[in-house]
């Protein structure tokens, strides 16, 4: 389960692994006034996992197929009108399995999860780039480490991995370009 919250705006999305549909949904944080649900995009009904994130304004989704072998087909779409109708942006890389995504209200867009770097985007979606100084920190060289993105603040922006081997957390101020190693011990 994802929620997601920009303004005064609640976003729940819903994907089960077993054979119920998903399910998103808006309301107001406050409770005023009942949840209702929104359209999903097509390819999101058949979703074996899902991300929601949502800032200024802007809902963005990612959904993604079955995992398998250390990668995952995904597919991206963002919403400027509260999840109402969507538009497909660029597909995020295969490698790993979708876990978290972040959004800062500027539009830079963090896609963490299990087996997979973090993946970047400074246009809502519509690139995706990895960080150099992150060069296959989730990868088989750390045991499958998760890379989760936990939050982002204009270019500010916190990453904690956790694997078998290595428990680091990481820090950007320019949008992920750089991130800064921080052993925890």
């Amino acid at each position: 389960m994802q929620l997601a919250v920009s303004g005064s705006a609640g976003y729940l999305l819903a994907i089960s692994r077993g054979p119920g549909k998903p399910v998103l949904l808006a309301g107001p944080v406050t409770g005023a006034a009942p949840w209702r649900p929104l359209p999903l995009p097509r390819p999101c009904v058949g979703a074996f996992s899902g991300v929601l994130a949502a800032a200024g304004g802007w809902l963005f989704l990612g959904c993604g197929s079955e995992p398998g072998a250390g990668s995952q087909f995904k597919v991206a779409y963002v919403s400027r009108d509260g999840g109402r109708s969507w538009r497909q942006v660029a597909s995020p890389p295969l490698g790993g399995y979708l876990g978290r995504a972040i959004m800062s209200p500027a539009g830079t867009v963090f896609l963490s999860g299990g087996r997979m770097d973090v993946y970047i985007s400074s246009n809502r979606g519509g690139s995706w780039r990895e960080s150099p100084s992150l060069a296959a920190a989730a990868g088989a060289a750390n045991a499958g480490s998760s890379l989760l993105a936990t939050a982002v603040v204009g270019t500010f922006g916190v990453i904690i991995q956790q694997g078998v081997y290595t428990k680091q957390v990481r820090l950007t101020s320019d949008a992920g370009s750089h991130w800064t190693p921080a052993t925890v011990h």
